[in-house]
């Protein structure tokens, strides 16, 4: 907020799209609001899993939105993608959890959200974008949280506060990495967060994932980083 307010002043939220944005800003903090909801219910590796099949919804999500053109090859990137996710979620099975749909909705919001950051980077800065971002998800917020508002006792404000700092600290590391590495260099190195997430679930909650979440990951994996291999020959 700081940053936008610095660059444009009094103009700072003079968009040319601002419907565009605060849509975006609002897609944004539902798609969290999902994934907070989704933790309640499912192991961290299903979710992570399942979440790692971002690029190839926004791949999708592009061809039928902002019309871009998409290869016959990247179409079946995207299904074979799907396919990974069905091992995952496993619909029409017996084994099958309705609580494998809420990261996968997230997920396509998560991909309609970047979507929408693409069109609007067309026609606003990326200071003004993060200020519309930064300022609907506060006020939303502030908004909300009196009717859910709970006494926090000194235990789960350190809590809170391990969270943001490593929140911080994880963004702070991306922005670093981003400013010396290439964005489609970096992307493969996020799959990482899968392993890391069924490390951390067995650790602190002790569960173990399921056979078809190592297949249906390792799918996923093979389908995003071949998407991203795809991009980087087109900008070449």
């Amino acid at each position: 907020m700081a940053v936008g307010l610095k660059y444009h002043k009094k103009r700072a939220f003079n968009s040319l799209v601002p419907i565009l944005q605060i849509t975006r800003a609002l897609l944004l903090l539902a798609e969290i609001g999902v994934y907070v909801f989704a933790f309640r219910h499912l192991p961290l590796a299903e979710i992570s899993a399942i979440s790692g099949a971002g690029p190839i919804v926004t791949m999708a999500m592009s061809a039928l939105i902002l019309r871009e053109v998409i290869t016959v090859r990247q179409w079946l990137i995207v299904i074979l993608g799907f396919v990974g996710i069905c091992i995952i979620v496993k619909p029409g099975f017996a084994s099958f959890n309705p609580w494998m749909l809420i990261p996968l909705f997230g997920t396509v919001l998560w991909g309609l959200y970047q979507v929408l950051t693409r069109l609007v980077s067309q026609y606003d800065g990326a200071e003004r974008t993060t200020l519309f971002t930064g300022t609907i998800g506060f006020v939303i917020l502030c908004i909300i949280l009196p009717f859910y508002w709970l006494p926090v006792d000194i235990s789960w404000l350190l809590k809170f506060s391990v969270l943001a700092i490593l929140g911080v600290a994880g963004h702070s590391t991306l922005i670093k990495a981003l400013a010396i590495a290439p964005a489609s260099l970096l992307q493969p190195f996020s799959y990482v967060n899968i392993v890391w997430a069924v490390l951390f679930g067995w650790l602190f909650f002790n569960t173990i994932p399921e056979i078809t979440t190592f297949i249906g990951s390792a799918i996923i994996i093979f389908s995003g980083i071949y998407v991203i291999k795809l991009k980087q020959k087109e900008a070449a």
